[in-house]
Parts: C-alpha cells; sequence; structure tokens
C-alpha cells in the first residue's frame, strides 16, 4: 500500500498475465483443452479469468478442473481490483472534502481569513458581480471547508451566479497560498481573524503575498484590516503601494458620528457603499487623455462623473477646465461597472446660450 494504487494494480495486471500464462501452458502440455493454438489457448484462459461463466461451456473433465481453478483465481484478483479503486476513490473524496486541492480558477476574487464580516463581503460581491461572465470568489481560512459551505449556503441565499470556492488552510502560509493561485488572482480582501491580536495576523498575510520568494510581477490589489490605529503604518510598511488598509473601528466610528449629526446621511452612505444601487466607480479611460474635465462631464450617458483620481490623490468636482492626464482616472456614480464600459459620448454639445438663468427677486423694502 506505501507504493500507491498504481503499484498495486500493476502487480494485479502481472498476477492476471502470469495466470493466463501458466494455464494455457498447463492446456498445451497435457493437451487438455480444446485448441493446441497457443494464441486461442491464452485468450480461452483469459476468459475463464475475467468472466466466472465461461467453464459453463468446459468439456473434458481435466479442462473443467483447470478452468474452475482459473476462474477461482480471477474472482479473488478482480475483487482486490475492486478494493483498490474503491479505496482510492474514497480518500480521493476524503481530500476533497479537507479542502486542500488547488484551484484552478484565474481572474477570482480572493479572501483570506474568516470572520462575520465575509458574509456581508460575498453579498456584495454577488451583486457586483452580476454583470461579469463566469465570476468566482475563493475563500481560504483556517476552518473546515465543508463547515465553511454550510455557514454560507444556510446565511446567503442567493450568490447571484458568483461561485464559492472554499479552500482550508493558513493564509500565512506559502505552500496554502499557492493552493488558492493566488498569483492569477484579480484582487485580495484580507479578513481581520477572531483571536487575540488579529493585526498580526493580516501583517503576516500580507508580508507572505507581497515578499514571497515567487511573487508575481504586477502588482497585487489587497484590501486589509486592520482593528488597532497603531498598527496601521505597520500594515502599509509591508503592503506598499499595493494594499489599502482599512481601519476597521476609526471608519466605523466617523460614520457613525456623521449619520448622527446629519439627517439623511445614513441613507446616502449606504447608497453610495453598498452595490445595491448606484455606487462609485473610478475608471481609466485612455480616450480622455489630454482632454479636460469638462468634457468628461458630458461623455457619459448614465452616470455621473464627479472627481479626478491622480497620482497626488484625489479631487472632487475639480475645475472644469481641469487637463486629465496618463493613468489618471475618472471617479463616477453609476449602477454598474458594465454601464461606464458602455458609455458613449454625446454627439451634440449642450449650447449654454440656452440655458436660462433666473434672475434674483428684488429685496423688499424692509431688507431682510
Amino acid at each position: 500500500m506505501s507504493r500507491g494504487p498504481s503499484a498495486l494494480i500493476g502487480y494485479l495486471g502481472l498476477a492476471v498475465l502470469l495466470m493466463v500464462v501458466v494455464t494455457a501452458a498447463v492446456a498445451l502440455i497435457f493437451g487438455a483443452g480444446p485448441t493446441d493454438n497457443p494464441i486461442t489457448a491464452a485468450y480461452n484462459a483469459l476468459l475463464h479469468t475475467i468472466d466466472s461463466g465461461t467453464v459453463a461451456g468446459d468439456t473434458g473433465t481435466g479442462y473443467i478442473i483447470l478452468g474452475l481453478f482459473v476462474t477461482a483465481g480471477g474472482i479473488v484478483i478482480f475483487s482486490a481490483f475492486i478494493g483498490v479503486l474503491a479505496t482510492t476513490l474514497d480518500e480521493r473524496l476524503a481530500e476533497l472534502r479537507k479542502g486542500r486541492s488547488s484551484v484552478l480558477e484565474k481572474d477570482h476574487t480572493l479572501i483570506l481569513g474568516w470572520s462575520d464580516t465575509i458574509f456581508t463581503i460575498l453579498s456584495e460581491l454577488s451583486i457586483a458581480n452580476e454583470s461579469e461572465r463566469d465570476p468566482v470568489v475563493v475563500i481560504l481560512a483556517e476552518k473546515d471547508k465543508v463547515e465553511m459551505e454550510d455557514a454560507i449556503r444556510e446565511r446567503i441565499e442567493d450568490m447571484r451566479g458568483t461561485k464559492i470556492v472554499c479552500r482550508t488552510g493558513s493564509p500565512i502560509n506559502l505552500r496554502d497560498l499557492a493552493i488558492v493561485n493566488h498569483h492569477d488572482c484579480r484582487s485580495i480582501i484580507v479578513l481581520s481573524p477572531e483571536e487575540e491580536d488579529p493585526d498580526t495576523s493580516v501583517i503576516k498575510t500580507i508580508l507572505a503575498l507581497t515578499r514571497g520568494p515567487d511573487r508575481r510581477e504586477e502588482p497585487y490589489r489587497i484590501v486589509a484590516e486592520i482593528e488597532h490605529p497603531s498598527n496601521i503604518e505597520a500594515a502599509y510598511l509591508v503592503g506598499g503601494d499595493e494594499a489599502v488598509i482599512v481601519d476597521k473601528g476609526d471608519t466605523i466610528a466617523r460614520l457613525i458620528v456623521q449619520a448622527s449629526r446629519q439627517a439623511g446621511a445614513a441613507a446616502v452612505y449606504v447608497e453610495l457603499l453598498d452595490f445595491d444601487g448606484t455606487e462609485i466607480y473610478f475608471r481609466d479611460d485612455q480616450s480622455f487623455t489630454g482632454r479636460t474635465y469638462g468634457e468628461a462631464l458630458l461623455a457619459y450617458e448614465e452616470c455621473a462623473v464627479m472627481g479626478v483620481r491622480t497620482a497626488e490623490g484625489v479631487t472632487i468636482n475639480p475645475d472644469a477646465a481641469t487637463v486629465i492626464g496618463a493613468g489618471d482616472e475618472l471617479i463616477a456614480l453609476a449602477d454598474d461597472d458594465s454601464v461606464l464600459v458602455a458609455a458613449q459620448a454625446p454627439t451634440v454639445a449642450p449650447d449654454e446660450a440656452r440655458v436660462v438663468r433666473a434672475e434674483s427677486p428684488p429685496e423688499s423694502p424692509g431688507g431682510r
């Protein structure tokens, strides 16, 4: 068994061959068979080995006894063969249930780690991927594969066509990372684990991705959660320009304060930050290089351009004469990223002379 199922199957095949040769030789030497042709004798012996019903057509006491021995040997050999196949299949299925097989998908979203926030993330990704073709989300966490799949199936009723692949392993282990094909993924989400020192695990995971010995040449797109603000600098140190670090506690606190101070702010944040409805997209459109921001405002029919992201940072609603440079990205509000891809520039520019400007009402004699 230590040599594997292939060796066992090979040994069983040799046993069948040896039995066929010996049986044919005995039948020819003692003249017990119905033929003296070696090939026909070997063929008859093979039939006795693989088909127990062949012995029913034998004639002659000696040949019948020989056929019975061969048939009994064939039953033993093929029973062992079936046992080897069944055991191998069971071991393979058990290995698949462990979640240790390699992921073949490419251009997928990779989630490293596990926490209660994963269900919200998966739900939002399923909405965002509705316009994508065969979207895949791969999860690597130190949990049982079946448990993860059952939890996702219980908490999320409809994944909207997004395929979920779960694998068991440590996100900080390079060998486990290779299982989920992190070199060919589209983006990576690093979750803060539910343990005593979650930030250490997050930083180690980013370090394994960006400083691995066989990392890919193009930069990764990593988004990671950090619990304590004091660890953000260390996370950026290992992640560099490839990582966006989210201070989970501080971000939530700021949103709570803004929502409590301004009526309706919570509804706006929900509308912009989830994928159900209008959300914010960054669009790298090379056709706008050298053109002005004012032209970009009129270029899309089903979305609203709201700013520009350059190497220096983000500018919301810059001057209309601002020139868009190479590598700059437009920031737009749209129902889906497919709207940005399919948008067409209007053929007729607006006539500013036709814009009606309301006159200011005269002040009352009493003033204010």
